[in-house]
C-alpha cells in the first residue's frame, strides 16, 4: 500500500506556486489605482484655499471688523492661501500620480521598491492610505512574491 504524496507546505504567506499571490498583486495594482483616484480627487479641495486667496487679492473676500482697529492685511492673507493651497494640492496630486504608476509597477510586476516607497508614505495618510501601505508592504515582503519579480526581471532580460 503507498502512500500519498506529501501535500506542500501553505503558509498564511502564500501558496508555493504563487497563484494567491498572483492574484494579490492584482488586486493590490487595483486598490492603487482606486486609492490615486481618491487622493487625487480629496486634493482638489484644496482649489477652494486658492480660489480664497485670489478672492482676498482682489477685494472681494468680505473682511469683518478688526478688534485692534488695525486694516485686514488682505494681501498677506491672499498670499498665504494661495501658497499653501497650491503646496497641498501640488503635493496630493503628486502623491496621486506615485500611486498610480506604483499600481501600473506592481501589475507588470516591475520597480519592487518603488512600491515599497509609496507604501511607506501612505502610511501617513490615515485611514486609507494606512491600511494601503500596511498590505502593500505585507504582500511584497513575501518571499514569494520577491520570487515573482526576480523571475520577471530574469526574464527581461
Amino acid at each position: 500500500m503507498s502512500q500519498p504524496p506529501p501535500v506542500p507546505y501553505a503558509s498564511m504567506y502564500g501558496s508555493p506556486n504563487g497563484s494567491d499571490d498572483l492574484s494579490h498583486l492584482k488586486t493590490l495594482a487595483i486598490c492603487h489605482w482606486v486609492g490615486a483616484g481618491l487622493i487625487g480627487l480629496i486634493s482638489c479641495m484644496f482649489i477652494i484655499h486658492i480660489v480664497m486667496g485670489i478672492a482676498a487679492l482682489n477685494g472681494t473676500f468680505p473682511a469683518g471688523p478688526q478688534p485692534s482697529g488695525q486694516p485686514f492685511p488682505d494681501k498677506l492673507f491672499g498670499w498665504m492661501f494661495i501658497s499653501i493651497g497650491s503646496a497641498f494640492l501640488i503635493l496630493g496630486w503628486a502623491l496621486a500620480g506615485l500611486t498610480l504608476y506604483s499600481g501600473f509597477k506592481i501589475h507588470k510586476l516591475e520597480k519592487r521598491l518603488l512600491s515599497m516607497i509609496v507604501a511607506g508614505i501612505l502610511c501617513a495618510f490615515m485611514p486609507i492610505g494606512t491600511v494601503l501601505g500596511v498590505f502593500t508592504l505585507i504582500v511584497l515582503n513575501r518571499a514569494s512574491v520577491k520570487s515573482l519579480y526576480d523571475q520577471k526581471a530574469a526574464e527581461s532580460k
